[in-house]
């Protein structure tokens, strides 16, 4: 629940609801308040959630980056950049995963933290979910976690593709409500696909895109404002 009300808290965790059109007066008559969600609906808040850079963030890290959520609870939030390809060719550098690899076979950066570990991500067939173990674990309807140490030989035939990152970003508690109030991030929801993208390069567009207007015009902002 802490994740489908992303970006709806303020530091001290405290829901913040100011676009309800509700006086003091009917407020102080509740008596309780439900949080109702259906499977779908909690689902998609809890686990889908992506990141988008605000289009004026001129972070060297984080600019024009989309941040895909692995975790978001109360000890913080972990994600991975989805759209910072490196100059390395994963298949040579673990050969037994480049059959299923999704091109292009690059190794991504998925963020500032422990870069030289590896986080792989596995995007299932449809109809075709992978079965949790300590190997492998669903972040979402069809997004999994997977272990390293797994026999890619297992995944073959269930998988749609996979990307490995070199390391992570995350924030601590409160961290991420402060930068969303600040404005830096754009809470969206992903699609599976976004994960594997044979287009990373232009995955913030691509996103940006796919938002309610004004977000939209987005689009086509450049990354070099004063090219505009």
């Amino acid at each position: 629940m802490a994740d489908t009300l992303l970006g709806r808290t303020d530091e001290d965790g405290r829901l913040v609801l100011d676009d309800m059109r509700v006086s003091e007066d009917e407020l102080r008559a509740v008596d309780r308040i439900y949080v109702v969600a259906c499977g779908t609906a909690a689902n998609a808040g809890r686990d889908k959630v992506t990141l988008i850079a605000s289009p004026g963030m001129d972070d060297p890290i984080f600019g024009r980056t989309i941040i895909y959520l692995i975790e978001h609870g109360v000890e913080g939030t972990l994600g991975v950049m989805l759209n910072k390809p490196l100059d390395a060719n994963v298949a040579e550098l673990l050969e037994p995963w480049g059959r299923i690899l999704a091109p292009p076979h690059a190794l991504f950066r998925g963020g500032p933290l422990s870069g030289d570990s590896g986080v792989a991500l596995a995007v299932a067939a449809p109809g075709r979910p992978l079965r949790d173990d300590e190997h492998v674990h669903n972040v979402e309807s069809r997004v999994y976690v997977v272990d390293l140490d797994t026999d890619p030989d297992s995944l073959s035939n269930a998988v749609e593709g996979v990307r490995i990152f070199a390391g992570y970003a995350s924030w601590a508690p409160g961290q991420l409500t402060a930068e969303l109030a600040r404005g830096d991030w754009i809470v969206a929801l992903g699609l599976p696909s976004d994960v594997i993208t044979e287009r990373a390069g232009d995955l913030w567009a691509q996103v940006m895109r796919r938002q309610e207007a004004p977000l939209s015009l987005f689009s086509t902002y450049p990354a070099d404002p004063s090219l505009n």
